[in-house]
């Protein structure tokens, strides 16, 4: 009979494979689903932007995750920053919900109707698993995402800010 060994502490098997004679196992930080945290600034319209995701991020298997935000006021510019950690601190007259440093998307287009203003826009950035690569993201590796965008222009309007989206990298 094979005995698995001790697991170091915060780990978890992640696969295991075994036949009379031998075991081999792989193991990990457990798999964590993504969480939504934080408080979004309500826009000039009175609409709070809500972050969200579609698929699952992960180093191997499907490469279809992405990070999404809706009411969204319409026709503007933003983009998508994360971080490794989380944050609480006043910026703007909302929260920035992620630590320093910050990585920035490309600038992003809002969408939604043309015409007057409403909080039909929207935003989608897809991160690949090139992607998690090039930044050295592995398996494990908590990552922190907000967006921000452009707002009316009058204050305290000028910006606008989402909640905030909680994801660790899996297998």
């Amino acid at each position: 009979m094979c005995a698995p060994p001790t697991l170091p502490p915060g780990t978890v098997y992640l696969e295991a494979s075994g036949s009379w004679s031998h075991t081999v196992a792989r193991y990990g930080p457990p798999t964590q689903a993504p969480s939504v945290y934080c408080t979004a600034k309500p826009n000039s319209l009175g609409c709070s932007p809500a972050i969200g995701f579609a698929g699952s991020l992960s180093t191997n298997g499907g490469d279809d995750f992405a990070v999404t935000a809706t009411d969204i006021h319409n026709q503007r510019s933003g983009l998508l920053f994360w971080g490794r950690a989380a944050a609480a601190t006043p910026f703007h007259g909302g929260t920035l919900c992620v630590a320093s440093p910050l990585v920035r998307s490309q600038l992003l287009q809002s969408g939604g109707n043309v015409g007057a203003d409403d909080c039909s826009g929207t935003f989608t950035v897809p991160i690949s698993q090139s992607y998690l690569i090039e930044h050295g993201l592995v398996q494990g590796s908590d990552l922190h995402f907000q967006f921000w965008y452009r707002d009316a222009g009058t204050a305290p309007f000028l910006i606008g800010l989402s909640n905030a989206l909680h994801v660790r990298v899996g297998l």
